[in-house]
């Protein structure tokens, strides 16, 4: 995944308000030569749901059952407002969090889980930003516009235009992205992306097969092997690669980014994340 080394951070103290940064990366990005490509977006995986008809006879699709939905929190579900930021708090164990220097032979190799590396995971650990409030969502995305669009999007202000949008929410037991939010970010700037629900881990490793990267909803209390944490506790992360092993070739785990700690990727066992996956995959295409 050939992804631009440079990176337009800005001059955020330039800015006022949150509205008048998100103006000038809009213009910056008007005046790109370098434009995203609407048409290279990917075909739908998900299914319509025919269970039910709006009153012309048209099928509603999953999108059209969930749109009006109450927001529902994808950091911290059915948490009272007391606690409802505890993922500051995580502290996953250090052996699954893997730096750049981690990784020998160009970043083909991981030694410390003993497998071939699959996917730019090196230079994808410089994409995500750190989250510090209920933005995982939010910055799960960020890290493809700034991938496609060299532009870097600070968490305020996409915390801003979100909410704006209606999509996002920054307090309260519902804190956190709502289902149509999730996409949000990705299709303002035309990213080429599309979106299965109920899907399986062999949809999955066909998709990171074919050169995407993934963005999926977790199960904190699983995902960090952590029992403190509430049950039914959400977090948004992106699958970047995988390891396979050196002798079988077999998908023996892969590597995420994680908004709660950037500058690392985390390995996971196929297993593990089986156990943490809500079975909703975002397939995000590669960068030209």
């Amino acid at each position: 995944m050939d992804y631009s080394e440079t990176i337009e951070n800005g001059d955020h103290g330039l800015f006022s308000t949150p509205e008048e940064e998100w103006t000038a990366i809009g213009n910056a990005l008007d005046g790109d030569d370098q434009q995203v490509d609407p048409d290279g977006a990917l075909p739908p995986l998900g299914a319509e749901i025919e269970s039910t008809e709006f009153g012309d006879g048209r099928h509603p699709s999953f999108l059209d059952l969930v749109a009006d939905v109450p927001l529902t929190s994808i950091v911290a579900h059915d948490v009272t407002e007391l606690i409802s930021s505890f993922f500051l708090l995580i502290e996953p164990r250090p052996s699954v969090l893997l730096a750049s220097g981690d990784f020998s032979s160009g970043g083909l190799y991981d030694p410390i889980n003993e497998c071939i590396v699959h996917g730019d995971v090196v230079r994808d650990i410089e994409y995500i930003d750190a989250q510090t409030g209920p933005t995982c969502s939010l910055m799960a995305q960020e890290q493809f516009v700034e991938r496609y669009t060299r532009q870097d999007i600070p968490e305020d202000v996409l915390a801003w235009r979100a909410e704006t949008w209606g999509y996002y929410q920054p307090d309260g037991l519902d804190a956190g992205t709502n289902w149509v939010g999730q996409t949000a970010v990705l299709e303002h700037f035309s990213i080429p992306h599309s979106r299965e629900i109920f899907a399986s881990v062999e949809e999955m490793d066909a998709s990171l097969q074919a050169g995407n990267d993934i963005l999926i909803g977790v199960d904190a209390r699983d995902f960090y092997d952590d029992p403190s944490l509430p049950p039914g506790s959400g977090h948004a992360v992106a699958v970047v690669g995988w390891g396979a092993d050196p002798d079988s070739g077999r998908i023996c785990g892969y590597y995420i980014t994680d908004s709660n700690f950037p500058g690392t990727v985390r390995f996971i066992t196929r297993d593990a994340l089986e156990q943490a996956w809500y079975r909703d995959m975002i397939s995000v295409a590669p960068a030209a």
